[in-house]
């Protein structure tokens, strides 16, 4: 099963609710931000919701040229909060792992600062 994050399980819940299925107007317990974007970005790429055109303005994602997008629930985004058939979650391949965070990969240093610190000590110690 594929695991929802608080932001998603409310655009989701509020679709639902929606005759359209709309993900947008936003709910007013969310407010417009890069985590919402990313969000309705992570329900998109896991076909919990899907891109149609909309001649209403307060669903409108993006648009193209004339065109006007807005995002709306599929069924199995609606099923993975519990509403309608539990079929289409099961066909719903869940959302791929994290990558693993490695610190050898990141070299001793895992920031800019601390990196231009790193470097500048370095330098002093082989003009030394």
């Amino acid at each position: 099963m594929t695991k929802l994050n608080d932001t998603m399980r409310i655009l989701l819940s509020a679709a639902a609710q929606r005759e359209t299925s709309s993900v947008l107007p936003m709910p007013r317990s969310l407010t417009a931000s890069a985590q919402s974007a990313k969000a309705i970005a992570q329900l998109l790429a896991a076909g919990f919701a899907e891109e149609r055109e909309t001649r209403d303005p307060q669903t409108v994602h993006r648009a193209d040229a004339d065109l006007r997008f807005g995002v709306f629930a599929t069924a199995s985004g609606l099923a993975a909060v519990g509403i309608g058939d539990d079929s289409a979650l099961e066909a719903q391949p869940a959302l791929p792992p994290a990558p693993a965070f490695s610190k050898k990969a990141a070299g001793c240093c895992q920031s800019n600062a601390n990196r231009s610190l790193h470097d500048a000590v370095g330098a002093l110690r082989t003009a030394a």
